[in-house]
């Protein structure tokens, strides 16, 4: 029912005449095509983009902005050598086979491949032309891959930092968890991907993006109104309760706090599916920038845990909750329901871990 809900979704978004095509992977696209035809440092200045944007799309009005750092372009770049379609359609592919093969390897044909294929937050992400899935593969891959294999999950996690947030609890697992060698692993892989990115686009392009920061910043916080119903975080949910910011700021950081210390827990007994969940979770808590298309990350790691745990059926209560709920995220404005239902979750799985530890 899911993956038929799914096909039709799909077909009547495909339909639709709206500007510019394929969501906001026209944004990602024209990242990579301003690469390849203009000097890149232009890409932090908003208008600057904004006018090439219209180039590739007349119709084009609204504003997709360059909030990445410059080693995205290693992944957007390729993309731009194609047109639009099946740019679009080779990163979905490519996004979501490795997404597959990150979660439940040569499985891919089990219950549980076709269960990551059809999940509502699969389908965000593809209609979205987001990276969500590219991420979760990146982390789901590089955490699976600890316990026989360091050198090679510690350089995937180090591959994170074209998308740094999602990396914040990654420290506080490893260090837990006394995989040293996947700390080194991760460290010489981001520092590869710096200096590929400089060798590859100029060395300019970093001190560029660090003048950009508080600019990109303050574009963020500007438009928090028009995008905080997509965003499954704390910082976000009370932003739209009219918190101040202040006080915003402190809940915030206690969150954060929380999900590493639960972060560290999990991983102290080792790189297990339980810790794994637990970490997938705790990152949409401890960061304030975080969207529907990125859980990718979360339902990976739930499915995971269900796969080979065999939890209590709350875990699997809560994972078709979490699941299901971005869906109406679209519609409907629901601040704090998804960190409520993650840190619930959190507390379960490390509650059924202890049990069965003990």
């Amino acid at each position: 029912m899911v993956a038929l809900y799914d096909i039709i979704y799909l077909a009547v978004w495909l339909a639709r005449p709206e500007r510019p095509r394929f969501g906001d992977f026209f944004a990602l696209w024209s990242f990579g095509a301003f690469a390849l035809t203009r000097p890149v440092t232009g890409l932090f200045d908003p208008l600057t983009l904004q006018r090439f944007q219209q180039t590739l799309e007349p119709t084009f009005a609204a504003a997709y902005p360059f909030l990445y750092p410059p080693s995205f372009l290693l992944i957007a770049t390729p993309f731009a050598v194609l047109p639009i379609a099946p740019a679009w359609l080779a990163w979905s592919a490519i996004s979501l086979g490795l997404y597959v093969a990150a979660v439940v390897g040569r499985r891919w044909r089990s219950a549980a491949g076709v269960a990551l294929l059809v999940a509502p937050t699969s389908l965000l992400c593809v209609i979205g032309g987001q990276s969500g899935l590219l991420v979760a593969a990146l982390m789901l891959g590089g955490l699976r891959s600890l316990p026989l294999r360091p050198w090679l999950g510690g350089a995937l996690l180090g591959l994170l930092t074209v998308k740094p947030q999602f990396g914040l609890l990654l420290p506080v697992a490893l260090v837990a968890a006394g995989q040293w060698r996947a700390i080194a692993a991760a460290a010489l892989s981001a520092i590869a991907v710096a200096v590929a990115t400089g060798l590859a686009f100029g060395w300019e392009v970093w001190a560029a993006w660090l003048d950009a920061l508080p600019v990109n910043l303050d574009l963020v916080l500007r438009n928090r109104a028009v995008v905080a119903r997509i965003a499954p975080t704390v910082g976000a949910g009370l932003f739209q309760l009219g918190v101040p910011d202040g006080i915003a700021r402190a809940i915030q950081a206690a969150m954060a706090l929380a999900a590493a210390v639960a972060t560290w827990r999990a991983f102290r007994t080792g790189v297990t599916p339980a810790a794994i969940a637990v970490l997938a979770m705790a990152v949409f808590l401890a960061t304030p920038y975080g969207y529907i298309y990125d859980l990718p990350i979360v339902t990976g790691a739930l499915l995971l845990l269900a796969e080979t745990s065999r939890p209590h059926r709350r875990i699997l209560l809560l994972f078709a909750l979490i699941a299901l709920v971005p869906f109406a995220m679209l519609r409907t404005p629901l601040p704090l329901l998804v960190p409520a239902l993650l840190a619930a979750a959190i507390f379960v799985v490390l509650e059924e871990r202890k049990r069965v530890l003990f």
